[in-house]
Order: structure tokens, then sequence, then C-alpha cells
């Protein structure tokens, strides 16, 4: 894969400048200094030559094994909580059919059995190295941002632990955790029509840095051309 951040917005498409790593950091390390703050990253990839920023990313710098267990250790080295026993992954599905397809000892491995199926998070695809991983179409793209020579999509993917979101809300009038449900005046005597509506007071947002990673890579089915 590409590369590790944490600091980042979870929407910008903007990139940061990259300037070599302090004394002590792993090979291919890099330092990524933006608007938000500093950001570690490190590269890590199957390909030829290790990018050094998005607009270098190729069409074989794919997720692989090695970056989830990068990920995991260094958010037990952040203290960060996992959910219950797991961490969780948002993953799209072209990056995990690279990922669920490598091969070794040390690659995907039969996703963990649940003995409680309610457990099963709606578009789980398994457990692996201890995260949960929810593959969903709409995980970041950042579409062409990779190598100039092949035009090459850049995905995102997302580790998360505990405290990585914060929700807040209203206790005033009425508001609480959800939304109220409120209905409207009814003019229909047989009820065929029943106005409704809902208001909420809230919102959610960025908590703790440290319990976000972003790894990002291209995948071999993407659109790299």
């Amino acid at each position: 894969a590409v590369r590790r951040s944490d600091s980042f917005s979870l929407n910008s498409g903007a990139d940061n400048t990259v300037s070599p790593a302090g004394a002590g950091a792993p090979s291919g390390a890099l330092k990524r200094t933006g608007a938000g703050g500093s950001i570690c990253s490190e590269d890590t990839e199957t390909g030829s030559a290790a990018p050094t920023s998005r607009a270098t990313v190729e069409a074989d710098d794919t997720l692989v094994a090695a970056n989830v267990r990068r990920a995991l250790a260094e958010l037990k080295g952040s203290n960060v909580m996992p959910y219950g026993q797991y961490y969780a992954a948002i993953i799209h599905p072209d990056v995990a059919y690279d990922l669920t397809g490598e091969t070794g000892a040390a690659a995907w491995r039969d996703p963990h059995t649940y003995s409680q199926p309610a457990e099963i998070w709606a578009g789980e695809v398994g457990a692996f190295q201890g995260f949960r991983f929810v593959e969903t179409s709409t995980a970041r793209v950042f579409a062409d941002a990779g190598s100039s020579t092949t035009l090459t999509d850049v995905y995102a993917t997302l580790f998360l632990g505990r405290q990585c979101l914060a929700k807040a809300h209203s206790s005033a009038d009425g508001n609480g955790p959800y939304p109220m449900v409120i209905q409207g005046p009814v003019t229909d005597k047989l009820r065929r029509n029943v106005p409704m509506g809902w208001y909420w007071l809230g919102n959610y947002g960025r908590f703790r840095e440290a319990a976000i990673r972003r790894w990002e890579s291209a995948s071999t089915i993407g659109t790299n051309a």
C-alpha cells in the first residue's frame, strides 16, 4: 500500500508537503506537514518503487496484510480501545478484492466465524488481524489522483478505534441522543395521509486523532488508465 496518515481531513482531497522523516524512522517513512498539523506517513507497497506522495501512487501499490498489522500496532501503541474485541476498518470493494486475494502464510485468512449472527455488522466481509472489515462503495476514492503516467485512482482505507468520533446533542426542549419524530395535523378522516417529521439538535465530529488511521492505495481492478 502507499502510505499511512493520521491527523487528516476525512473528506479533504488536498495533498500536503512531503519532507524526510526524522532519525530512527522506518525505511520509506515520510513526514507530511499540512494545514492540519504534522502527519506521519509510512510507505509500504508491492510495486517497484515506494510512492512519495498521492500523485506517485501506481496501479500495483495495493493494500497488503503488512499494512493492516502496522495499523493495528499503531492503534494499540497509542492505547486506543477497540470495539469489544476488534477495531473497525472501512474498506472499498476494489481494495478488499486485492487484500482478500493476497496469498502467503500471513495473508488474509478465513473470516472469523461468529457464534451469534446478530454480531455481524452490515457489509462486513470478515475479521482479520484484529479488525472487522466493513465494505462500502462510499469509501473515499481520489479519482485519477495517482501516477500521472497511469492516472491511477487512489483509495482511502480507514482503521478506527473507540473515541475516533464524538457525538454531542442538546438536552433542552425535549431533545436527547436521538431525533424526535413529530406527527403533524391529520386532516384526512380516513388517515390516508399522515404528515411526519423529525427534529434533532446534535452533531458528530472527529474526537481523538490517535484513534484514526488512513492508508491510501491503488487497486488492481480500479481505474488505472
